[in-house]
């Protein structure tokens, strides 16, 4: 009966190889399952770790960006306000050439106004100067006159026998005399008389009694020589 015992140890020990094999494949599946389950989670935890690192990344990114709007927004209101700044400067400064502008023209103005003013005087302040004019010419053709009656008083005086005839009036005190009268022309029908006709009224009567003085000398003269 021992060739049939050698079969069934043969048998009893191919099983349990066979086992162990089971066993070990079972144990490497078992592995393999659990090192798959192990990368796994090592992937889901680098995917979590790489999707909050790109969610930080993401809100750095917006923070900066919100920043850099903000800068923007400063340097815009910036330049605004130095804008504003400038055109506030320079409608100042237009202001001020404008005002000095003006202000030149009213003191041109002013000064030409003052001197047409000064240029042109009033027709009173006109009338009184040639009046003024009118009565110096009037005293001095009395003083001419006063000095011809003084000369015929000394040669009177001198020598009341020989009386030479009055010399005439000087043809330029003639010619004033004219002139005068010419430029002031006769008074008004309602006016007083002026002091020029008064003058010349007062000359002709005195000539008028120096032709009556005259007349009377020649008249004692010629009696004195009858006699010689």
């Amino acid at each position: 009966m021992p060739h049939i015992k050698q079969p069934l140890l043969f048998n009893i020990e191919g099983d349990k190889e066979e086992e162990e094999e089971t066993d070990k494949e079972e144990e490497d599946k078992e592995e393999g399952r659990e090192e798959e389950e192990g990368k796994e989670e090592t992937d889901k935890e680098e995917e979590e770790e790489e999707e909050e690192g790109r969610e930080e990344e993401e809100e750095e990114g917006k923070e900066e960006e919100e920043e850099e709007e903000e800068k923007d927004k400063e340097e815009e209101e910036e330049e605004r306000e130095e804008d504003k700044g400038r055109e506030e400067e320079k409608e100042e400064e237009e202001g001020k050439e404008e005002k000095e502008e003006d202000d030149d023209d009213k003191e041109e103005e002013e000064e030409e106004e003052g001197f047409i003013k000064l240029s042109s005087p009033h027709p009173e302040v006109e009338q009184i100067v040639v009046e003024s004019d009118g009565v110096i010419h009037s005293l001095s053709l009395l003083l001419l006159l006063l000095l011809l009656q003084l000369q015929l008083l000394l040669l009177l005086l001198l020598d009341p026998h020989e009386t030479p005839d009055p010399p005439p009036p000087p043809p330029a005190a003639v010619a004033a005399a004219a002139a005068v009268s010419s430029d002031r022309g006769p008074p008004g029908p309602q006016g007083p008389p002026t002091v020029q006709h008064q003058q010349q009224q007062q000359q002709q009567h005195q000539q008028h009694q120096q032709q009556q003085q005259q007349q009377q000398q020649q008249h004692q003269h010629h009696p004195h020589t009858n006699e010689k």
